[in-house]
């Protein structure tokens, strides 16, 4: 299996599953379309997304990011040094802002910018409607792990609930990681429907567990909590990896 191959001085919160699943969803991403990133902070998700590409069909890649913290910089020399710099334009605006007059169709979308609930579902209603027949779609930190309890990483998972979930317009929900993804789909089966169920199933089933989890942090001083996630590495208003 071809990996990505991403330089240690590269930051970023990105899993070994899950630099493979956005460098794969890549290099099949069909021509004709476009990858949009939303959130790329210093460039580690770029990075295996533009290796991803550059494997099967050189499909450009845009990559959303408002960089607040001066992370720009950074950025640009990660990608132009360990990813393929020709794929990519990277929009320094807001996902909103970056949304205005947008007309190109999607064929995998990556969603990984501010973690905020109406931040997060604003991205999904703003960028999901240009995502083709059969593209995917992809939430970053959007599962019950301790680490999103603890970041206060809720927004993700609970936009995955209500639109994934509970739409008929997804199908083959998976995991990685802290990612979930889904095809997004215009005809839909009763396996594809027992399908989605099953997989919520197994998502929501370790929330009970989490619950317990979450009440143990809620005891922690306030002191004690902001310290473990400024070690952590959190960063104001949650802003993408």
């Amino acid at each position: 299996m071809i990996t990505p191959n991403i330089p240690d001085y590269v930051k970023g919160w990105l899993t070994d599953s899950e630099a493979q699943f956005l460098y794969s969803q890549a290099k099949a991403c069909p021509p004709g379309t476009v990858i949009v990133e939303i959130g790329s902070w210093k460039g580690k998700s770029t990075i295996c997304l533009s290796q991803g590409s550059a494997a099967g069909n050189n499909v450009h890649i845009y990559a959303i990011d408002p960089h607040q913290e001066d992370s720009y910089p950074e950025f640009e020399h990660n990608v132009s040094s360990a990813g393929i710099r020709e794929l990519v334009t990277p929009i320094v605006k807001t996902s909103a802002d970056a949304c205005e007059g947008w007309t190109q169709p999607i064929g995998m979308l990556f969603i990984d910018g501010n973690h905020e609930h109406d931040m997060v579902e604003q991205d999904f209603l703003l960028w999901s409607r240009f995502v083709v027949d059969g593209g995917i779609i992809a939430f970053h930190d959007s599962t019950s792990s301790p680490f999103n309890q603890l970041m206060g990483y809720l927004g993700p998972k609970r936009v995955v609930d209500k639109y994934l979930f509970q739409s008929k317009d997804f199908k083959h929900i998976g995991f990685t990681g802290t990612t979930t993804y889904a095809t997004k789909s215009s005809a839909q089966t009763v396996t594809d429907a027992l399908g989605r169920w099953s997989m919520r199933f197994k998502k929501t089933f370790p929330d009970t567990l989490m619950l317990l989890h979450q009440y143990v942090l809620l005891k922690l001083p306030t002191g004690v909590l902001n310290g473990i996630r400024r070690l952590m590495g959190y960063r104001q208003l949650n802003l993408g990896r």
